[in-house]
């Protein structure tokens, strides 16, 4: 017994020896130090760069041309630093292919229009009435007189059609341009007037400083032009045994396109003002595309058409009156149109008329009657396309000729031996400013209220460019903007103006990245691996006076692995822990880390 008790005795002993040893060891070793890394590394190197944005340098009013394979350009007739105005020649081109695809279009409209017109006899005969489409125009369109000259045209070439003579619209018939003996044209019924006509007027109009009036003279229909030197233009359509009156104050229904144009009641003799076409011409232009009019009478229309640079054509069509002379026992007559066209059935329809000696039936009547209207709807698609192309070679110019659309400044201006491929020709520049279009994501459009200045960068340059915010979006252009970091984020655009020495070319590619905004509005996202909850508090921990402090936060948006820090609690220059290491609380010696940002994270 005595013996147990000793070595209970000598055990104790030894136990608290080694206890003792040991708490001393603990107690004299000093505490490990925990590394901290420098806030900013952690604020910036992974967050997104709200910051940052890019844009293209447009312009208000430019005008670019290319080399196109299609022509050979002769001579560049601007240089560099020359002041432009709309109509001023850029440059010359050899025309000759141009002129002989625009002379075959021609003869193609000549055939074609023959082939229609007998193609609508045709249907009459076997439909029992007049096809539902008349034909656009008789005669196509002839050479323009070129631009910027006050010699007379040749002599109008005349073509006849259905017995009577029609003029084109190159030189009058007769007058002498005065309100009580003016210029006289004959065109066909339903022939349109294009822009080119109206040039030609206002050229003459400005030559002689003084108003030019043009009568152009249909069959039942006269439409009287005028125009003064500074661009004024009124119609004045008048058609035998029409009644009614005219309001263009308020249109009766449409929308302004082709199929639906805007429609005004008008009456024979009714002037259109000056400023009611330049309405229609300015809305063409705020929608950026061709606006279209019809102005409805009793027994005629005028349809005009306005686009977008400020050119505009009309065309005026005479409906015929109605009789009242018995007709034969109407017999049902096919649909001509798509829509309508009955579905095929096991016996094929025959392509031509049938022979039966005693005449056709009255299905095979009906069924060869919407052949013929099917070869009429894809002749007269053909047809507005000859006439399409017609026009487009018209207006850019049949002497070789390319004009400048806009008032403004030669920027670049380059011989065809100096050209290369994708470089622009000739490039033009409006005198209304420079600006940049970006997208900001929402939660960063408050750093950017209107006359913020940015620096950018312009790698075609290589230098810096400053820009001014002069607009700031208030609708979104994007629901997903990847560029913030959070795809629930909307973009907004914002314009910004160039101002500053450096002036960009049109084109060029733009960035900009300024960080000190981040700080200036009190917005700070920090990597969510410095961010730690405990005992129901958010907080970090951060280096005072060598030794860990534990700072509590209050969070906001989280932004993919970064979180926002509510009231700027943080500085760039603090350093901050990894509050999940071992030897990081509260109290503990800081010492920075070792190995650079990513050391001890495993990355």
């Amino acid at each position: 017994m005595k013996k147990a008790l000793k070595i209970i005795l000598i055990c104790v002993l030894v136990a608290g020896l080694i206890g003792g040893g040991v708490f001393t060891y603990f107690k004299l070793k000093k505490p490990t130090p925990c590394e901290v890394y420098p806030a900013m590394q952690w604020m910036m190197s992974y967050m997104p760069n709200q910051s940052f944005l890019y844009g293209i340098v447009t312009s208000d009013a430019s005008q670019t041309i290319y080399p196109d394979s299609e022509r050979t350009v002769l001579e560049v007739l601007v240089n560099p630093g020359d002041v432009v105005s709309v109509g001023d020649p850029l440059l010359r081109y050899d025309a000759t292919r141009a002129n002989l695809s625009y002379e075959q279009n021609k003869l193609d409209l000549v055939k074609l229009e023959n082939k229609l017109r007998e193609s609508y006899q045709e249907y009459k005969k076997y439909a029992r009435e007049d096809y539902e489409n008349p034909l656009l125009t008789p005669t196509p369109s002839p050479t323009p007189r070129p631009r910027h000259s006050s010699a007379q045209g040749a002599p109008g070439r005349a073509i006849r059609l259905s017995g009577r003579m029609y003029f084109d619209l190159n030189s009058p018939t007769g007058g002498s341009g005065r309100e009580s003996d003016p210029f006289v044209y004959e065109i066909g019924a339903s022939d349109r007037v294009p822009y080119s006509f109206l040039q030609s007027l206002l050229a003459a109009a400005a030559e002689q400083e003084a108003t030019v009036f043009a009568k152009v003279v249909q069959p039942e229909a006269e439409t009287l032009v005028s125009v003064t030197p500074d661009g004024a233009f009124t119609l004045t359509v008048k058609v035998e045994n029409s009644t009614g009156s005219a309001d263009l104050d308020s249109p009766k229904s449409g929308n302004g396109t082709s199929s639906d144009p805007i429609v005004y009641r008008y009456a024979s003799g009714a002037k259109v003002s000056n400023a009611f076409l330049t309405a229609q011409a300015e809305k063409a232009a705020e929608l950026s595309r061709d606006w279209y009019v019809l102005l409805d009478a009793d027994r005629f229309s005028v349809a005009l058409c306005f686009s977008p640079d400020g050119a505009w054509r009309f065309s005026v069509e005479v409906r015929p009156v109605e009789t009242s002379e018995p007709s034969e026992t109407p017999t049902a007559t096919p649909d001509p149109t798509p829509e309508t066209t009955p579905e095929p059935s096991d016996t094929p329809e025959p392509t031509f008329p049938p022979y039966h000696g005693g005449g056709m039936t009255k299905a095979e009547r009906e069924a060869y009657a919407r052949e013929i209207a099917k070869g009429i709807r894809e002749d007269e698609l053909r047809y507005r396309q000859l006439l399409l192309d017609i026009e487009r070679t018209e207006r850019s110019g049949l002497d070789g000729i390319l004009f400048s659309e806009i008032n403004g400044t030669i920027v670049t201006a380059v011989q065809p031996d100096e050209a290369q491929s994708g470089s622009p020709l000739i490039e033009i520049r409006g005198g209304t400013g420079l600006h940049i279009s970006v997208m900001v994501g929402e939660d960063d459009l408050q750093n950017y209220p209107v006359g913020t200045e940015l620096s950018g960068f312009s790698y075609m340059m290589g230098q810096n460019v400053t820009a001014r915010v002069s607009k700031v979006g208030t609708m979104p252009v994007s629901t997903s903007y990847s560029g913030s970091g959070n795809p629930n984020s909307s973009g907004y655009l914002l314009v910004l103006d160039i101002v500053g020495d450096v002036v960009p070319g049109v084109g060029e590619y733009i960035e900009f990245s300024d960080y000190s905004a981040l700080f200036e509005q009190g917005t700070i996202y920090l990597h969510e691996a410095f961010i730690r909850e405990i005992d129901g508090e958010t907080c970090v921990f951060v280096a005072e006076n060598d030794v860990l402090k534990k700072r509590v936060v209050k969070t906001g948006s989280r932004m993919n692995s970064y979180i926002e820090l509510l009231g700027a609690p943080l500085l760039p220059e603090d350093r901050i822990a990894f509050p999940y290491d071992k030897n990081c609380r509260e109290g503990s010696p800081v010492e920075d880390a070792k190995g650079g940002m990513y050391y001890g994270f495993g990355w």
